[in-house]
């Protein structure tokens, strides 16, 4: 118990430290900023798969699920990239996803340096970090279509099963997806020779405290009205942006959290000497 209440005071302290409420905001800002690029890229993508309106819906169906100005907002838009002329879309098509993709990568590389500077590491070379943020956002964009497709047809299932057996098989699903995410995350973001197991117990907490923070944030959209009175049309967009702050404020926990327990854990590099050390940083 003495080593848990002395580990949580470390966390704090280094959280303050380093100023990662700051960090938190700042990705945060361009996360919000990069969701039309990023749902506009994955419409140009599966578009040519798929019927661009069958991928809009299904991600509106995903952004109805927050604040309902934001929400509405973010289907609005993207029921006119689908309605646009889907020649076009393919005509133009590496063009418009790199550009889409360059605008998202601004969230991935904003979020990548909160991470590292959450472990205790300084930013990349900037060539190399939006580099690696450009593949992550078109990982993203992968992962959201394939999130959209299936969204769809999970909802269908899911009419038929009564709510509460929904929520009780739902809830364990996502957080077991989201600490492999999130693991996964924290190794991208401080390089690929990060020991990954070792970063689990930080993901799974910042995975339930995503979780946590979601069914809070519902809750207080179901009862209360007083945000809309307050921030009217803009409501909806001031919501989403403190939800996403207080997400990506729970990761960048996570992260500290890892450092602590002295979980960064650097690998030999491929093809390097057997002898090679595996160093482990120790806070």
């Amino acid at each position: 118990m003495k080593n848990l209440v002395g580990l949580l005071r470390r966390v704090l302290r280094e959280q303050t430290a380093e100023q990662v409420g700051l960090a938190a905001s700042g990705a945060a800002f361009w996360l919000v900023i990069a969701i039309l690029p990023t749902a506009i890229a994955v419409i140009s993508l599966y578009g040519l798969v798929v019927s661009p309106q069958t991928v809009a819906t299904n991600l509106a169906g995903i952004a109805h699920n927050g604040p309902d100005t934001l929400g509405a907002t973010l289907a609005q838009q993207l029921e006119k990239v689908a309605a646009s002329d889907h020649a076009g879309l393919t005509a133009g098509l590496v063009v418009s996803i790199l550009l889409a993709l360059w605008s998202a990568s601004a969230g991935v590389y904003n979020l990548e340096r909160a991470i590292r500077a959450a472990y205790g590491f300084g930013p990349e070379e900037y060539v190399r970090a939006r580099g690696r943020a450009l593949i992550g956002a078109g990982v993203v964009v992968m992962s959201l279509g394939v999130a959209a497709l299936i969204s769809g047809a999970a909802a269908v299932v899911a009419d038929y099963l009564p709510t509460v057996v929904v929520i009780v098989a739902t809830i364990p699903i996502l957080v077991a997806a989201g600490t492999g995410i999130i693991a996964i995350l924290y190794r991208y973001s401080v390089g690929h020779r990060l020991a990954l197991r070792r970063q689990l117990p930080g993901a799974l907490t910042a995975s339930i405290g995503l979780a946590v923070v979601v069914g809070a944030f519902a809750v207080y959209l179901h009862f209360s009205t007083r945000y809309t009175a307050v921030y009217g049309t803009l409501a909806g967009t001031v919501i989403g942006m403190v939800g996403t702050y207080l997400g990506v404020y729970v990761v960048l926990l996570g992260a500290v959290l890892n450092a602590q327990r002295g979980s960064i854990r650097l690998l030999p590099p491929p093809g390097g000497a057997r002898d090679a050390p595996q160093d482990t940083i120790e806070r």
